[in-house]
């Protein structure tokens, strides 16, 4: 496992201290928090883009506050390798999707010709429509 040199480390940065620049999604989850995506100012840096769960206090009534240790900040060097990678992603789940539903597309086609076979069974080769 690499590590840096300690000069070049740099601990957790507490989300109070960034300003919120601005929010660039907001991502409803199941359990009632959100991940947010926003581009915050940090006291003394270039800017970054945070990632972070956000929790509503006092039991679900109360403001909204970002849970210690469930986000991430990308620095302005690290967008374009991180990006690359979520589109990555995305075309991966694309054509998992897309071999599903050829698979489901085939199924359904496989279900309609033996159902078909069965209505034609004994009536020669032409194809016999149910009335309607």
């Amino acid at each position: 496992m690499h590590e840096e040199p300690e000069r070049h480390r740099r601990g957790p940065t507490d989300p109070a201290m960034l300003t919120l620049v601005r929010r660039l999604a907001t991502l409803p989850r199941q359990d009632g928090d959100e991940t947010r995506i926003e581009l915050q100012q940090p006291p003394n840096g270039p800017p970054v883009v945070a990632c972070r769960v956000w929790r509503r206090t006092g039991g679900g009534d109360g403001d909204w506050s970002p849970l210690a240790g469930h986000g991430l900040a990308f620095r302005n060097g690290e967008l374009a390798t991180v990006i690359g990678a979520f589109v990555e992603a995305l075309d991966w789940f694309r054509e998992d999707e897309r071999a599903q539903r050829l698979v489901l597309s085939k199924r359904n086609a496989d279900r309609r010709r033996k159902q078909e076979s069965k209505h034609d069974l004994g009536r020669g080769h032409e194809r016999v429509f149910p009335d309607q």
